[in-house]
């Protein structure tokens, strides 16, 4: 699957180097592809009861990881971390989706909340957490809504992704 941010013009969740960063859509781009894994958070939920999974990247092996380091400007940028098969997962790297969807098939992406820092989604933005968004806000901005789409999909298509369940 790939993971598209609203924000931006086509851009995608992508590996260079070590950080997680905004990319156009590359077919050929294997740090484009990711999968949600169940199996290791098959007993976690969100306060409102949505599964945990973990988002790791097909080309690499590794999962996207909060590990709550500020930066400067004070976000925090969501980082890489080893995702092996020997059982054990560090919470930082559970994610869920909330449930409500913010047209077109995009949700945000959460226990804490993904975006394109700042919300100024270019080529190249890095993907993180910004913690003003750990509270209540009437309003979401496009940075902060993420679409899961199949490898071979396009930006308008809209995949059914099944919580909870």
């Amino acid at each position: 699957m790939k993971i598209l941010c609203k924000d931006g013009d086509n851009l995608y969740a992508s590996i260079r180097g070590s950080e997680i960063v905004l990319a156009r859509e590359d077919p050929n781009d294997k740090t484009q592809q990711w999968f949600m894994d169940y199996s290791r958070a098959s007993h976690v939920a969100d306060n409102n009861g949505q599964r945990a999974f973990a988002l790791v990247n097909k080309a690499t092996g590794q999962a996207l990881a909060n590990k709550n380091e500020k930066r400067a400007d004070g976000c925090v940028q969501v980082q890489l971390a080893p995702y092996s098969d020997d059982g054990h997962v560090d919470i930082s790297m559970f994610w869920t989706m909330l449930e409500e969807v913010y047209g077109q098939g995009f949700h945000q992406i959460a226990t804490l909340v993904i975006d394109g820092l700042k919300g100024n989604c270019k080529e190249g933005t890095i993907v993180g957490v910004d913690p003003s968004h750990f509270t209540y806000r009437a309003k979401v901005n496009d940075n902060q809504l993420w679409k899961i789409l199949p490898v071979s999909g396009s930006a308008t298509t809209t995949v059914p992704v099944i919580l909870g369940g």
